[in-house]
């Protein structure tokens, strides 16, 4: 999970200012963390997670970030059974089920997943002007015919700025599985990552969606194929 954990470190920015204790907190785990003290990020993540959310900046970055560095350092330090706990917590409070398609990514099936994906992503745009949506087809209809290659380079074309739609975090979360199907372990994890932290356009709508969660899965189901 050591990839995972730069990747992570290198997306995220101290609070310039703390403005309170769970702010210098989290300023505190990050640090350690992003030094590799996986043990002391566990235990000053866990300390202020529960209060983080009543700090929270209008955005909800703040409990966003807190929530997602504590699921890193447990992972990162060994801690699996917590991990497990934690995950199982936020997917509860987001009401959350993995989808149809990550199921079927779990069933080593990736050209039925990508299919569904495809779906999703239909149903997220109305604006023919929006390319998220087509840059998800692009990549089923490579994958469709084997072509990984495609789909990835299609994946990891730009979107346009959506507001409060989910096709950044659906569109990595699906660069990272193209990736896991040529087992090339750190750039899936990167991509999942990437996933796991991308936010909205619109600050108000910067919430844990469901493609988050699922990059968070993804992480977790495949944490035992990533060195160190």
């Amino acid at each position: 999970m050591l990839a995972a954990v730069v990747v992570w470190c290198s997306l995220q920015t101290l609070i310039a200012s703390p403005a309170n204790a769970a702010e210098s907190g989290y300023n505190q785990a990050e640090q350690s963390l992003c030094a590799g003290k996986f043990d002391d990020a566990r235990r000053e993540f866990a300390a202020i997670v529960p209060y983080a959310r009543q700090y929270e900046a209008s955005d909800g970055r703040e409990w966003i970030n807190a929530a997602r560095g504590y699921f890193y350092s447990l992972l990162a330090s060994g801690d699996d059974a917590d991990a497990r706990t934690f995950l199982t917590s936020l997917e509860t409070a987001q009401r959350w089920q993995p989808h149809q398609a990550d199921r079927l990514f779990w069933d080593e099936k990736p050209q039925a997943a990508f299919a569904a994906y495809a779906v999703e992503a239909s149903s997220l745009y109305v604006d023919d002007s929006d390319v998220g949506d087509r840059n998800v087809l692009s990549a089923a209809l490579a994958m469709s015919g084997g072509d990984v290659d495609g789909a990835e380079t299609d994946l990891q074309s730009p979107v346009n700025d959506c507001g409060s739609c989910t096709i950044n975090s659906l569109q990595l979360l699906m660069l990272g599985e193209a990736y896991e199907t040529q087992r090339q372990w750190p750039n899936a994890f990167s991509a999942w990552v990437r996933a796991a932290n991308a936010g909205h356009v619109v600050p108000e709508f910067d919430t844990l969606d469901e493609w988050n969660l699922s990059a968070l899965e993804m992480l977790y189901y495949y944490r035992a194929h990533q060195p160190g």
